[in-house]
């Protein structure tokens, strides 16, 4: 069921609720730096305790907790929470109020009409990019934690196709570092085509033609061979690289 109400705290609001049930749950709210490099796109991230989720933190968005996410464990109630919140201040920032985020076929968040978005959350931290369809066509953020190398060398038949690997010879770069990059990279690529194409793809759908992690950007082209006529197929995107994790966002 979703309230009848539009959504009424803005950033403002939450950072000043020192002592409630959120402030418990989410210690801090930051707007991420990806903010500053895209015109016209609201980026927020926060961390959040796991241990200190309740029922009550609904209270702060314009709608219930759908029956799917009620019935799942904690951790993924949590991390829910934190995406849609993250999501509705974005959404705030660009002048909508009226912010319920429902889930769509294969869980994809259905926006508000003339807006876009990401979701993504890791290691207890959510992160939203949010931006009108005026500028925007093609929007997806992904957050990871860094693949150990062992992990690596086994999902590398899957993840990297003979163009990245060529790519990869041609790097400064170790194998975990690259297969943690270029998984978040892809990952933001399906986020991205996703809504003009409805269904999912494979990571051997998708070759990477340029990686810089110290300049933090990338470009990745889609070669799916499904892609109806009029899909954009090459993006450059942006990335930060973190102790132990990696950021990735594209816009287009």
């Amino acid at each position: 069921m979703v309230k009848d109400r539009s959504t009424a705290f803005v950033l403002k609001d939450i950072l000043s609720m020192t002592d409630s049930p959120l402030s418990s749950f989410i210690p801090n709210i930051t707007k991420h730096p990806f903010s500053n490099l895209e015109q016209h796109i609201c980026v927020y991230s926060c961390h959040y305790n796991v241990e200190n989720f309740t029922d009550d933190l609904y209270q702060y968005l314009a709608q219930d907790e759908p029956a799917s996410i009620q019935k799942a464990v904690t951790k993924r109630r949590a991390e829910f929470f934190a995406g849609r919140l993250m999501a509705v201040l974005g959404l705030e920032a660009l002048g909508n109020t009226h912010n319920v985020i429902d889930i769509g076929e294969h869980r994809s968040p259905q926006w508000p009409n003339g807006f876009l978005g990401s979701i993504t959350h890791s290691c207890n931290q959510a992160m939203a990019v949010v931006a009108s369809q005026e500028y925007w066509h093609y929007l997806g953020m992904d957050h990871e934690k860094d693949i150990p190398l062992d992990i690596a060398n086994n999902i590398a038949e899957q993840l990297l196709t003979h163009a990245d690997r060529e790519l990869y010879q041609q790097l400064d770069i170790d194998f975990a570092n690259f297969c943690s990059a270029v998984f978040s990279i892809k990952e933001s690529l399906f986020k991205a085509v996703y809504p003009h194409i409805g269904q999912y793809i494979e990571f051997s759908d998708a070759n990477m033609l340029e990686l810089d992690i110290s300049k933090g950007s990338f470009k990745v082209e889609l070669c799916w061979r499904k892609a109806p006529r009029g899909l954009q197929t090459v993006f450059a995107g942006h990335l930060l690289k973190t102790p132990g994790k990696v950021t990735t966002l594209i816009c287009a």
